[in-house]
């Protein structure tokens, strides 16, 4: 198995400087997919969370059994875990660069809701499959995976911002809140160096027309439906989701006004230039 680690610093050079702050402290947190317990140590240990962990990989999980209040050794997909955890509840579940490895991520959460508290939430942060440096692979022909980052070459799942909210909703979840890890695409682990005009046309399209261009990773809060819907949050929820895609399309539409009028004036003053080198020409 591959272990992911990594370092979490203050500069906001990873998602999860971004996701940990928004458990919060003190809470009941089921951490899937803990890997070595990069995340584990500080939720134990800064946010004096009381942590249940489940890791696939046996000796990954060593490194963060001493931050476990327990350990789950398994499969997340194929794992009874009602019977696992000994019908427990959290305030907080949380899978962090998980679902885009699940064969059924859609099941996987459906089973796990049932492991919420009443006041509940989950947290998920998937990879941005519409990153603008995937559309520059792609338009020069490229689909390669990579060690880790967008294509990690484990990733069976790939997730845009509109189906990941789809996958949490088919779960019985209601998003109440999207964040984002953002990275220019000249920044990411795939090289972009235009070479030629079209190029440079084709990556203005991109950032022009997709809102989502320099999002390299999505970071999703929701609230199980049954749990919330009396209140409301989804309502609000949904509005506010409703209000943004209104706004990103009202900024690309105005982006597209705005070249528009930038083409027409340059015809105008093209034109009007013209007809002064005709009227010159007639005088001479």
């Amino acid at each position: 198995m591959k272990a992911y680690k990594y370092r979490i610093d203050s500069q906001g050079r990873n998602a999860a400087t971004q996701i940990l702050p928004l458990v919060g402290d003190h809470k009941r947190v089921l951490e899937i997919g803990c890997s070595v317990g990069t995340q584990t140590r500080i939720l134990s240990r800064e946010l004096k969370c009381e942590v249940t962990a489940v890791e696939i990989d046996a000796g990954s999980a060593e490194s963060a059994r001493e931050y476990c209040k327990q350990l789950v050794i398994g499969d997340v997909e194929s794992l009874d875990l009602t019977k696992a955890l000994a019908e427990q509840s959290f305030d907080v579940m949380l899978l962090a660069d998980v679902l885009e490895h699940l064969r059924e991520p859609g099941r996987t959460l459906t089973k796990l809701r049932s492991l919420l508290a009443p006041s509940g939430f989950l947290l998920c942060c998937v990879p941005n499959v519409c990153h603008a440096a995937i559309a520059w692979e792609v338009a020069h022909g490229r689909f390669d995976y990579q060690r880790y980052g967008l294509l990690d070459d484990t990733h069976i799942r790939f997730f845009t911002r509109r189906s990941i909210e789809e996958l949490l909703d088919s779960g019985g979840y209601i998003v109440s809140e999207v964040h984002r890890f953002r990275l220019p695409i000249g920044a990411t682990e795939f090289p972009v160096t235009p070479a030629s005009e079209d190029d440079l046309r084709f990556l203005s399209y991109v950032t022009t027309n997709n809102p989502e261009s320099e999002t390299y990773q999505f970071i999703v809060k929701a609230h199980s439906m049954g749990q919330s819907s009396q209140g409301l949050l989804p309502r609000i929820a949904k509005l506010e989701r409703e209000n943004e895609e209104l706004l990103r399309r009202l900024t690309v539409a105005d982006a597209k006004v705005k070249k528009l009028t930038s083409e027409i004036q340059w015809l105008e003053s093209a034109r009007a230039a013209g007809f002064l080198r005709r009227l010159l020409g007639k005088l001479r």
